[in-house]
Order: structure tokens, then sequence, then C-alpha cells
């Protein structure tokens, strides 16, 4: 594996962190809009066992926790860069979530 691949491979760790902690913020606003109730825990249980690529996104995420320590220490300009541009496309679905009566 070249220099460059182990870059990208870490880079995508911290990639996928982002999008997983990202997509839970998303459901979890659009899930608490109206305040916290006992049935919205039971709602967030039943998705994380019936939607398979959420459970995925999360696992991920999850997954890749324990190198993000490492990685941020190794960035590049182009890759922080990088990581504020994905972070910063979640801000319509942030919106959107807010939105949702």
């Amino acid at each position: 594996m070249t220099d460059e691949q182990k870059v990208h491979v870490s880079i995508q760790e911290v990639k996928d962190v982002i999008v997983g902690v990202n997509e839970l913020s998303v459901y979890l606003i659009s899930l608490f809009q109206d305040g916290i109730q006992a049935g919205d825990f039971v709602s967030m249980w039943d998705k994380m066992q019936t939607d398979a690529e959420f459970k995925a996104l999360l696992m991920k995420a999850y997954d890749g926790v324990p190198e993000i320590k490492k990685e941020l220490q190794d960035l590049d300009v182009a890759e922080a860069v990088e990581l504020v541009s994905l972070q910063a496309s979640f801000i319509p679905k942030f919106l959107d979530a807010l939105k949702k009566e």
C-alpha cells in the first residue's frame, strides 16, 4: 500500500465518523423536534433494528472512532478542506430536519 493509499484510507475513516454522527444528529433532530417523548426511544430502537443502511452508517462510524485522533494529527490542508466541505454538506439536512413538523 502506498503512502497516498494509506492517507486515503485514514481520511476515509474520519469521513465515515463525520457522516455517521451527522446522519444520527439529523435523525435525532427530527425525532425530538416536538420534545422528547417516551415513544421516541422505541422509534429510535426500531430504526436501528429495521434500517440496515442507517445501522451500517452508525457501525462504520463507531468502528472508526479510535482512529480519529491519530488521523486528525496527520491532516494536511487539502484533507482539512475536504472534511470541512463534508461537514458543510450536512447543513441543508439539518435545516430540513428542523423545518419538519
